[in-house]
C-alpha cells in the first residue's frame, strides 16, 4: 500500500510559489492581484498581500484552479492551512482537489489561550 502525502501549508504553498507561478506567462496575470510591501513587518522582509484576489471571485477561482492542477498527480491525503491566510486558500484548495482539509494555528492565538482561560 502506497502512503500518500500530506500538502503541509496551503498559503505557505502560494507564498513560496506566487513569484514562480507569476513567471510562468500563462499565470502572469496574477501580479495584478498579489501587493508587496517591503520592509514589513520588519527589514527584508516581503509581506504579501491578497485582498485584490478574494475580491474578484474569478481571479481567486483560477489560481485554485491552477494550483489543484499543479499538484494533482502528487496524490495528497490533506490540505493543511495554517490560521487565517492558510484557511481561506487551503479550504478552497480542498474542495477543489475533492480531499480533506485540516486548520492549524499558531501557539498562542487568542483561541489557544481562551481554550487554557476554560479548562483551569
Amino acid at each position: 500500500m502506497t502512503r500518500k502525502k500530506s500538502l503541509l501549508s496551503a498559503f505557505a504553498l502560494l507564498i513560496l510559489n506566487s513569484n514562480l507561478f507569476a513567471t510562468e506567462p500563462a499565470n502572469q496575470w496574477i501580479e495584478n492581484y498579489i501587493t508587496n510591501t517591503p520592509d514589513f513587518p520588519k527589514e527584508s522582509i516581503q509581506f504579501k498581500s491578497y485582498p485584490n484576489l478574494l475580491k474578484n471571485p474569478e481571479a481567486f477561482r483560477r489560481v485554485i484552479q491552477t494550483f489543484a492542477a499543479r499538484y494533482c498527480d502528487l496524490n495528497l491525503d490533506a490540505i493543511v492551512g495554517l490560521d487565517s491566510r492558510g484557511f481561506i486558500f487551503g479550504a478552497a484548495l480542498a474542495y477543489e482537489m475533492k480531499i480533506p482539509f485540516m486548520m492549524i494555528r499558531k501557539a498562542g492565538n487568542c483561541l489557544e489561550k481562551l481554550k487554557r482561560s476554560i479548562t483551569h
